[in-house]
């Protein structure tokens, strides 16, 4: 019974973080399934009318998830008000450095493991920063090196820049099918459209990555980013144990983009489909950066 009661909530969490993934933390994920409406739409062959009725919908939809998404985001993790000394000094700290700029920061349900944080929200004063409960265990300055780069999203509206690209996407998408497309060409401006999305994911997490370290400096920053990249790594490495398919923890560093894989092939495949840069990759960035701190 208390097998089949774990079995239950594992996937409720992978069900919850499914839908963060797709709806909040990556506006690519929203991207994917008003695609996928927009190419069954087409497959089927419905009139032009449909699609500007879709088109409506989708940029509708969008907008309103950006709009609520701190609140979709809390419920989702199971989010709360933090009671810890360390987290409130990190606030206090945060606050007097970046002159108030402070969204609320919450602690996401035990049942979220890793070291991870979130960003949600339509502007600063409707945002909230939700860090995963693992997080306390590390040091002040590592706490406030993850929330830093965290409160950049917020502060330079990176979530909103995000979702404005994807409305630009379905319009260019409408006037595409007004014009008369195949499949084909549906696929190509797809991919095209996820590429270009995750780069601008990509350019907006580096421009995050410099102001945090702006923040706490690039060591402190630079060593969180290695101690987070690590901390995921081994708790894969475990749980290709646990299923019977280990994989070695250098050969997980290399595929997380921990540490730089040897291939080219390895290197490529990390770019294209991750939508941060990997961590080898930003720690060099940031510590180019040093001279101008």
């Amino acid at each position: 019974m208390e097998a089949r009661s774990q079995v239950q909530i594992s996937r409720t969490r992978s069900l919850k973080s499914l839908l963060l993934l797709l709806f909040v933390k990556i506006p690519i994920g929203q991207l994917c399934v008003s695609f996928f409406i927009v190419w069954i739409l087409v497959s089927l062959g419905y009139p032009q009318l449909t699609y500007l009725l879709c088109t409506f919908f989708l940029i509708g939809l969008h907008l309103m998830i950006y709009l609520f998404s701190s609140h979709i985001a809390s419920q989702l993790l199971g989010s709360h008000a933090s009671s810890s000394g360390k987290i409130e000094l990190v606030t206090t700290s945060i606050r007097e450095k970046m002159g108030g700029l402070l969204p609320k920061i919450e602690v996401a349900d035990p049942l979220v493991k890793g070291l991870n944080a979130f960003t949600a929200g339509s502007s600063p004063s409707k945002s909230v920063v939700i860090l995963t409960e693992n997080i306390e265990k590390l040091s002040q300055d590592e706490i406030e090196a993850i929330v830093s780069h965290e409160l950049c999203h917020i502060k330079k509206l990176h979530p909103m820049k995000l979702t404005m690209l994807n409305v630009v996407y379905l319009i260019l998408l409408y006037f595409l099918g007004s014009i008369g497309f195949n499949i084909t060409t549906l696929v190509f401006f797809i991919i095209l459209s996820l590429l270009t999305s995750s780069l601008v994911s990509k350019i907006l997490e580096r421009e995050a990555d410099i102001f945090a370290a702006k923040i706490v400096g690039p060591t402190i920053f630079s060593s969180t980013l290695l101690k987070v990249g690590e901390n995921a790594a081994y708790r894969m490495h475990i749980q290709s144990l646990t299923l019977g398919k280990p994989k070695s923890l250098d050969e997980i560093k290399e595929a997380t983009g921990v540490k730089r894989p040897k291939s080219m092939w390895g290197r490529l495949f990390l770019w294209i489909f991750s939508l941060h840069p990997p961590i080898y990759y930003r720690i060099k960035t940031v510590n180019s950066y040093t001279s101008h701190f």
